[in-house]
Protein backbone atom coordinates (compact mmCIF):
# COMPACT_ATOMS: atom_id res chain seq x y z
CA UNK A 1 0.00 0.00 0.00
CA UNK A 2 2.72 2.26 0.91
CA UNK A 3 4.01 2.07 -2.90
CA UNK A 4 0.48 3.08 -3.57
CA UNK A 5 0.12 5.99 -1.77
CA UNK A 6 3.31 7.71 -3.08
CA UNK A 7 2.09 7.42 -6.40
CA UNK A 8 -1.54 8.59 -6.01
CA UNK A 9 -0.25 11.65 -4.16
CA UNK A 10 2.19 12.45 -7.08
CA UNK A 11 -0.73 11.72 -9.57
CA UNK A 12 -2.48 14.40 -7.62
CA UNK A 13 -2.41 17.90 -10.24
CA UNK A 14 -4.77 19.43 -8.28
CA UNK A 15 -3.21 20.00 -5.03
CA UNK A 16 -1.26 23.10 -4.06
CA UNK A 17 2.08 22.57 -2.99
CA UNK A 18 1.33 23.58 0.59
CA UNK A 19 -1.89 20.62 0.54
CA UNK A 20 0.98 18.17 -1.01
CA UNK A 21 3.26 18.79 1.74
CA UNK A 22 0.43 18.47 4.62
CA UNK A 23 -0.77 15.40 3.27
CA UNK A 24 2.54 13.68 2.44
CA UNK A 25 3.29 13.97 6.01
CA UNK A 26 0.16 12.68 7.37
CA UNK A 27 0.70 9.70 5.49
CA UNK A 28 4.13 9.80 6.61
CA UNK A 29 3.73 9.66 10.11
CA UNK A 30 0.18 7.88 10.52
CA UNK A 31 -0.23 5.79 7.56
CA UNK A 32 2.38 4.14 6.34
CA UNK A 33 3.64 3.40 9.77
CA UNK A 34 0.97 0.58 10.40
CA UNK A 35 -0.38 0.13 7.41
CA UNK A 36 2.00 0.53 4.24
CA UNK A 37 3.45 -3.16 4.80
CA UNK A 38 -0.01 -4.79 3.68
CA UNK A 39 -0.52 -5.25 -0.09
CA UNK A 40 -3.50 -2.34 -0.81
CA UNK A 41 -5.93 -5.03 -1.66
CA UNK A 42 -5.40 -7.20 1.39
CA UNK A 43 -6.77 -4.43 3.54
CA UNK A 44 -10.13 -4.97 4.95
CA UNK A 45 -12.43 -2.85 7.16
CA UNK A 46 -11.88 -4.58 10.04
CA UNK A 47 -8.15 -3.59 9.77
CA UNK A 48 -8.32 -0.17 8.95
CA UNK A 49 -11.37 0.48 11.63
CA UNK A 50 -8.71 -1.17 14.45
CA UNK A 51 -6.39 1.21 13.37
CA UNK A 52 -8.42 4.23 12.87
CA UNK A 53 -9.52 3.72 16.64
CA UNK A 54 -5.90 3.87 17.74
CA UNK A 55 -5.34 7.25 16.23
CA UNK A 56 -7.29 8.79 19.10
CA UNK A 57 -5.42 7.07 21.38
Amino acid sequence: MGEWLDSWMDSRSDWRPTSRERARGIVELHIKPQLGRYPLGSLDHRTVQTWAGGLSR
